[in-house]
């Protein structure tokens, strides 16, 4: 009919790294019902949304505003280092594809100091000594592009040196539509495009 058409003329075929990364995030959270998680980054995201409905108390954290509603969630509008939390507050944070985007301009609104470190290390401080960080960052050669950072094997394990890593994934776009889980050699091995669309060739997904 002429509405799917239409559609199929608009959304050219293509899937994004979430096609992996939501999936990744929701199965490595196995926490008593009601405990604190935040996302760090949850514009756009429905992941919030999904355990917030799970019963879980949800926390999000953006500098651009968030539309959704849920009694689970609580959506707080700004620059995640000048909010305050209690040190050791949470159970569990997690950051689908937003680590790497600071520091280098990305939010119009963000602080000229921002870094990526500075974020991390915030997380260690209001994790809980047993809780749970799950991230996920694009990876390859080290680079630096206008809107988002690369990250090599070294810089991934100096960033998160504070942490233990218990659990990694990785995994590399073949297709417009196709992601598919590789060893860490090939990821880091996937040359990165000169293309903002195309930036996320290969991605990490680590639990700490």
């Amino acid at each position: 009919g002429f509405i799917p058409g239409v559609r199929n003329f608009f959304y050219k075929k293509f899937v994004s790294e979430r096609i992996v990364e939501d999936p990744f995030v929701l199965n490595s959270i196995n926490l008593p019902i009601g405990s604190r998680i935040l996302d760090f980054g949850c514009y756009s995201s429905i992941v919030p949304l999904q355990l917030a409905s799970l019963g879980y108390k949800v926390y999000g954290v953006d500098y651009y505003y968030y539309p959704h509603n849920h009694p689970n969630f609580k959506f707080l509008q700004g620059d995640f280092l000048d909010i305050s939390f209690k040190s050791a507050f949470f159970e569990c944070v997690y950051a689908i594809s937003s680590i790497e985007h600071v520091g280098i301009g990305f939010y119009p609104p963000e602080k000229k100091n921002a870094t990526d470190r500075g974020v991390v290390d915030k997380f260690y401080k209001i994790l809980k000594p047993d809780g749970i960080l799950i991230v996920t960052v694009p990876v390859g050669k080290n680079r630096t592009f206008k809107t988002v950072k690369v990250y090599d094997k070294p810089g991934l394990k100096d960033l998160f040196k504070r942490f233990k890593l218990v659990k990694e994934e990785y995994y590399v776009r073949k297709s417009n539509t196709v992601w598919v889980n590789s060893s860490y050699q090939e990821a880091y091995k996937t040359p990165v495009p000169y293309s903002r669309r195309y930036t996320h060739m290969a991605i990490a997904c680590l639990v700490f």
